[in-house]
Parts: C-alpha cells; sequence; structure tokens
C-alpha cells in the first residue's frame, strides 16, 4: 500500500511535469506566433515605405523634369523676344542712319558715292555714351556715332566744294593747279609713303587748313579731302 502510494505520487509529479512543459511549450509557440506576426508586420511596412518612397521619388523626378520642360520653355521665349526686339531695334537703328545719311547727300555733305561706306562706319560705331563732347563751357555725353555725325553734319557742301575746285581746275589748267598745291611740297626719304603718297597727303593737309582758316567755325574729314584729291588728280596713285 505504501508502495502504492509512493507510485501514484511520482506519476502525480510527472504528469504535472508534463503538464508544466506542454504548458512552457505552448507559451513558446504563441510567443514565436507573435515574433513571426510581428516580423511579417515589420515586412509589410517596410515594402510599403519603400513603395512610397519609390512612388515619391518618381513623382519628384516628374515634377523636376516637368520644372525643366517649363524653364527651357521661358528660356527659350525669351530668347525668341530678345532676338525679336534685337532685330527691331537694330532695324530701325540701321534705317535711322541710312536717313541721316540720306539728308547728308541732299546737303552736300556726303557725296552719294560714299553713302555706303558712310553708313558702314556709322553702323559699326557704339550707341553708348562713352565719350565728352564740349558745348560752350559744358560738357555732355555723347556716343561714338553721335560724334562722328556731328563731324558730318559739320562738312561744308562737298558737291559745291568740288564744282567750284573743277572750275578752277579747268580754268586755271590741271598742270599749273597741281603745281600750286605742291609749291611747299618737299618729298621726305625718310617716310615709308611713295612719293604720290606724300604728295596726296601735302595737298590735303593744305586744303584742310586753308578750309579751316576761312570757315573757323567748321572741321571738315581728311577723308573726304583725300577722296576730292583723288577724284582731281588721279594721275597720283596711292
Amino acid at each position: 500500500m505504501e508502495e502504492f502510494g509512493q507510485i501514484y505520487k511520482r506519476e502525480s509529479e510527472k504528469g504535472a511535469l508534463i503538464k508544466v512543459l506542454v504548458e512552457a511549450n505552448k507559451n513558446q509557440n504563441k510567443k514565436q506566433e507573435h515574433e513571426a506576426m510581428d516580423l511579417k508586420d515589420l515586412e509589410t511596412k517596410i515594402e510599403k515605405m519603400q513603395k512610397d518612397n519609390e512612388a515619391q521619388a518618381k513623382a519628384t523626378k516628374e515634377q523636376i523634369e516637368k520644372l525643366q520642360k517649363e524653364n527651357k520653355e521661358l528660356k527659350d521665349s525669351k530668347e525668341a523676344s530678345e532676338k525679336k526686339l534685337t532685330e527691331f531695334t537694330s532695324g530701325k537703328r540701321s534705317g535711322e542712319i541710312t536717313a541721316f545719311v540720306d539728308k547728308q547727300i541732299e546737303e552736300g555733305k556726303v557725296l552719294p558715292a560714299n553713302k555706303e561706306s558712310t553708313v558702314s562706319v556709322l553702323q559699326s560705331l557704339s550707341d553708348e555714351k562713352t565719350l565728352k563732347f564740349k558745348k560752350g563751357d559744358v560738357e555732355e555725353p555723347i556716343s561714338p556715332r553721335e560724334l562722328h555725325q556731328k563731324g558730318i553734319e559739320s562738312n561744308p557742301d562737298i558737291v559745291k566744294l568740288e564744282k567750284e575746285t573743277t572750275m578752277k581746275t579747268k580754268e586755271g589748267g590741271k598742270g599749273s593747279k597741281i603745281e600750286e598745291e605742291l609749291k611747299t611740297f618737299k618729298k621726305s626719304d625718310e617716310s615709308d609713303s611713295t612719293e604720290d603718297e606724300q604728295k596726296l597727303d601735302h595737298i590735303v593737309k593744305e586744303r584742310i587748313s586753308k578750309f579751316t582758316k576761312d570757315n573757323p567755325d567748321k572741321t571738315i574729314e581728311y577723308d573726304i579731302v583725300l577722296n576730292q584729291v583723288c577724284n582731281d588728280y588721279p594721275e597720283l596713285e596711292i
């Protein structure tokens, strides 16, 4: 009887132990299930975050591309507008210069044969007022083109002057005219210019000196007088 009691006791203890182990195993399984669920949930969240990030990156890229396209369109539009404005301004400026030269031709201050070269020179000069022009006691800002135009406007009636010179040449004889203009000429052996070039330069300077003396309030350009002298004496080669 005592032996049976001991056996029962041992079996009871064994059963209790098994029960504890089973319960512990159940708890372990539940824990693992919870951990598996937590891991899966975490993976789901990570996957969702990755998709959200990819979608955001795509949206950002599309927005950047859209902005770049709009920026290019604005830049192209600006360049087109600036080009049209430049063409308009250039055309207007060209028209003003041509009109100015035509007026000077009408007044005899520019020879018709020199129209193209005069327009070309004025076109090449800047309109920026980087120079100073003295008017009385006051200095006014002036552009290179405006200054050159003032020089042309101050020219005498070249056509009339040329006719008068031609008539005097015919009356006095061509030979005597050139001899008269070269009576104070002296050839320079130190100059790199030819004798004819030195003679032309001498006559031009003499005529400018005489013109300035007769017209102290006016000026005349060297090239204009040189052109006149070349027409008067074509035998002098440049």
